[in-house]
């Protein structure tokens, strides 16, 4: 892996903890990444019992990567030579950690990987009160493959699955 640089900044103040960071490639920025949450340093050195207040506490993180080019991830050594075409991504996460929301797009533009050539995508999943997946590719214009997805399940209910999914075993 060559030629991968990564910056972050943590910031508290009034009250308000933020992150900023970022990631190029080739020394272009690649990806991006902010996090903000309520924050009091003076009281969680003071009171030992306000730590575990977070999980009730709003929480808003991005990330980014807008129209990646995957020579550049070639270049880095990140996939096989030959690899092109272009992809995107936008996370937000918001809520609270205990309920989070979540919501991820996507998007490709004449990808080719190895033996896949060509390929254009888009998907979206969303977490709140509901799952939802809209997954779509095509290839020289022709569809190669949809999916939609759904289930009655919440942020908060897929966290205490994975949280519990031990205690089964």
């Amino acid at each position: 892996i060559q030629q991968v640089h990564a910056r972050a900044g943590l910031l508290i103040e009034k009250g308000v903890a933020a992150l900023d960071a970022s990631v190029l490639l080739g020394g272009e920025p690649t990806l991006g990444l902010t996090a903000q949450l309520p924050f009091d340093l003076v009281r969680a050195i003071q009171d030992p019992a306000y730590l575990r207040g977070a999980p009730d506490r709003p929480l808003k993180a991005e990330l980014a990567i807008a129209q990646l080019p995957l020579e550049r991830l070639t270049k880095s050594g990140l996939l096989p030579p030959g690899s092109a075409g272009t992809v995107s991504l936008s996370a937000r996460l918001n809520g609270t950690p205990a309920r989070p929301t979540l919501a991820v797009n996507t998007a490709g533009e004449n990808v080719t990987v190895g033996r896949l050539k060509g390929l254009a995508f888009q998907g979206e999943i969303g977490i709140a009160d509901k799952v939802h997946a809209t997954l779509g590719a095509q290839s020289q214009g022709d569809v190669v493959a949809r999916l939609e997805a759904g289930a009655s399940v919440s942020g908060a209910e897929l966290l205490h699955l994975i949280r519990n999914r031990q205690d089964r075993s």
